[in-house]
């Protein structure tokens, strides 16, 4: 027997088809749920959204969580979605780049993205284990985030990069 909705229940349960559908469009744009809580893309406020739904999933009716569960199995993780958007730009980069690299320091990757790639090696022994199931997909495994080296700046490229800024600077408010 199905339980007929009414009233609160209703437009509860209407409010979440509407959030549902907004997450499938987010997933197929993106590949992830990982929505930066500000985040209202098409104007519907979906980082809030799922930031409520994450803060009471316990309350969460089973049919709800296996509908986001099975749009994305880790829309509700428990580590930030920081660190899962993060990792989505890590494989994406993969996929287009090839492979890391980590004893090499990450030459291919961004300054920023080769930083928090060696600050995950660095703390590899404590991820929560899918944490380390997802990094193991790019590359990096205990033997690869022991081999790997910090993410350096070219310091001569910087140093002459300043330089041409400052020269330039100087060319323009010269008196």
């Amino acid at each position: 027997m199905i339980k007929r909705l009414r009233g609160h229940s209703l437009q509860a349960e209407q409010a979440f088809q509407t959030g549902l559908a907004q997450a499938q469009t987010y997933h197929q744009q993106h590949g992830h749920l990982a929505v930066p809580k500000e985040d209202v893309p098409h104007g519907y406020p979906l980082g809030q959204w799922l930031a409520n739904l994450r803060s009471s999933h316990i309350k969460m009716p089973a049919h709800q969580a296996a509908a986001l569960n099975s749009i994305y199995p880790w829309w509700n993780v428990p580590w930030s979605t920081l660190w899962q958007r993060t990792w989505h730009q890590a494989r994406d980069h993969t996929e287009a780049h090839g492979p890391l690299q980590p004893a090499r320091g990450f030459p291919t990757t961004s300054y920023s993205l080769g930083e928090w790639l060696y600050l995950q090696c660095t703390r590899y022994p404590a991820p929560h284990p899918e944490e380390q199931r997802l990094l193991t997909q790019i590359g990096i495994d205990a033997a690869a985030a022991a081999a790997a080296r910090p993410r350096r700046r070219n310091l001569k490229a910087g140093a002459e990069e300043a330089l041409a800024h400052a020269r330039s600077y100087a060319a323009e408010h010269a008196a």
